[in-house]
């Protein structure tokens, strides 16, 4: 885990394009001012003596979002790079056809130098 936290490290250290940073940004944006408003607005002190709301929401925004954002980044560098190692990991190989199939069954046959009938129904004295 500390040698992925490294190379995560290098990766923000040698990133200099804001392209890069821009889905974490986004999506730590949102996510701080969703949870920053529906925390707020759920919260019984925020109403003052009228009633009204209290557009206090921004702050508690403002105050999350620094927060949020190296949290998103540095989870989107590990899930990249986890995602990288299973695809490195991961070699395809094709599976068996029909073809292979039955040029195993034959050699088999061959070698076991009996015919297989295949194809034939069972008499009666076979049924139990």
């Amino acid at each position: 885990m500390p040698r992925l936290l490294v190379e995560c490290a290098q990766f923000v250290r040698h990133s200099r394009s804001l392209a890069s940073m821009m889905p974490a940004l986004l999506l730590s944006g949102a996510a701080s001012l969703l949870v920053g408003v529906l925390l707020h607005a759920v919260a019984p002190d925020v109403v003052d003596a009228a009633g009204v709301p209290l557009l206090g929401w921004q702050e508690a925004w403002m105050t999350l979002w620094p927060l949020l954002f190296p949290l998103f980044y540095l989870a989107s560098l590990v899930v990249r790079k986890a995602r990288h190692l299973a695809a490195v990991r991961m070699t395809w190989q094709p599976g068996l056809g029909l073809a292979e199939i039955a040029a195993v069954s034959r050699q088999i046959d061959a070698g076991l130098g009996r015919p297989v009938l295949r194809g034939l129904k069972p008499r009666n004295d076979y049924l139990a």
